[in-house]
């Protein structure tokens, strides 16, 4: 199959995907929030489980819990696919609530950070609430992305962060003099940590050596800036019931990264790690488990 015509079942995959995303996402957000994330969230505990990808899955959860049963990880597995679908449910309503609305379904700090910030998270809890808390605390952060390969698709999503007024800039070395100058103009910097970066440093996660992205240690030792790990975890009660009457409820979470005179990038990211597994041991239906995190 020659270049020409992979190209052009590519682009055609792109329209399908987008023809098929894109009214659902409009008929979502004629709903409300609690309805479009019930739906999507059963939606995808049907059909996720039985996908191919939960191999990734499998691979992982023993990787990092060993003990962990067969049943034990089907059931993380049913569980991350329903938070995943609650996701994308909820996905078109955050944006277009006021402060006084976000509160009803977000218990959230008082304050985040009364300074230039980098911000660190995860695909862990609704990572795509975290630009409309951003808007909540009057936070405008350039957000460093990895684009979607649909690029209709990547439109619609990144168009619901922008309007909570974050700048987005696509990962790469290509764009870093643009993170620079955001920095230098005291904005502050957000990215996710939690998947592989091959052009990265070597370090354990969940104890087993992956590549990681060194960038945001970097940054904030060379410009003395702190950083602040930040999680939109969804709260259950005991039953797996959202502990809201809306069915909705989260917990924004926060938790200053502690920087010495003598750390290293290395010893800095090795500390976000730490963190990290801390909260995935506690959320593990909460993380995206489908990303090949170590190479075989």
């Amino acid at each position: 199959m020659n270049k020409t015509i992979r190209k052009s079942i590519k682009f055609c995959r792109y329209i399908l995907e987008a023809a098929i995303a894109l009214p659902i996402y409009a008929l979502l957000a004629l709903l409300p929030i609690s309805t479009s994330s019930c739906i999507m969230g059963r939606l995808f505990t049907f059909i996720g489980p039985v996908l191919k990808v939960n191999q990734v899955a499998e691979a992982n959860i023993t990787k990092c819990f060993p003990d962990t049963s067969a049943a034990e990880k089907k059931t993380i597995i049913k569980r991350m696919w329903n938070h995943l679908g609650r996701i994308v449910g909820e996905l078109p309503h955050w944006h277009r609530m006021s402060d006084a609305e976000l509160v009803k379904f977000v218990t959230l700090p008082k304050t985040l950070a009364n300074s230039q910030v980098i911000l660190i998270s995860g695909h862990l809890g609704n990572w795509e609430l975290n630009s409309r808390l951003m808007k909540y605390y009057n936070i405008k952060p350039i957000f460093v992305y990895r684009p979607m390969n649909n690029p209709m698709i990547n439109w619609l999503i990144n168009r619901t962060r922008l309007i909570n007024g974050v700048e987005l800039v696509a990962k790469g070395t290509s764009n870093l003099k643009e993170i620079i100058r955001g920095i230098k103009d005291g904005k502050s910097l957000g990215m996710l940590v939690d998947q592989r970066h091959d052009a990265g440093i070597s370090l354990p996660f969940f104890g087993h050596e992956t590549m990681t992205i060194s960038a945001p240690a970097n940054m904030a030792i060379k410009y003395n800036l702190p950083i602040t790990m930040v999680m939109a975890r969804r709260v259950y009660d005991t039953h797996l019931k959202s502990i809201r009457s809306s069915g909705i409820g989260f917990e924004f979470v926060s938790r200053a990264v502690n920087i010495e005179p003598t750390d290293s990038p290395v010893s800095v990211m090795k500390k976000i790690h730490l963190i990290l597994e801390e909260w995935i041991t506690t959320n593990k239906e909460q993380w995206f488990w489908l990303h090949k995190r170590w190479r075989d």
